[in-house]
């Protein structure tokens, strides 16, 4: 199975029952989610790392690199259970907002990351 087969959302992962379409619905939401951000993501990894090397902090680099590994992960491997790639979506959002407001306080994006994190997991 290719690279595009895999992340398709589409594709009916073998660990989801065919005839329960709210799994299904669910599935493909959270693909789809893992998708965009594994795209944008991408984009605003390049970003910081220019930022992070000219104020020559490389933690920070390893920090969102680690995160954005496991993105790509999660996008990819769709055999993991639907509740441990949500609750690592949730996670991963979490640890970039806590990230954000101790490295900018406040004043930050760590607060609308938080948000994020807020709305995510109040279901």
């Amino acid at each position: 199975m290719n690279l595009f087969e895999r992340i398709n959302p589409k594709r009916i992962p073998q660990n989801i029952d065919p005839d329960d379409n709210l799994s299904i619905l669910q599935e493909r939401t959270l693909q789809y989610i893992y998708l965009g951000a594994s795209i944008l993501g991408g984009l605003v990894i390049i970003a910081i790392a220019i930022r992070e090397i000219q104020l020559q902090r490389l933690g920070l680099i390893g920090i969102y690199g680690i995160v954005y590994l496991l993105l790509l992960s999660l996008t990819y491997f769709r055999s993991i259970s639907y509740q441990i790639r949500s609750h690592a979506l949730s996670g991963m959002f979490f640890l970039i907002g806590t990230v954000d407001l101790l490295q900018f306080g406040m004043s930050g994006e760590g607060r609308i990351t938080m948000a994020v994190f807020c709305v995510i997991t109040a279901g």
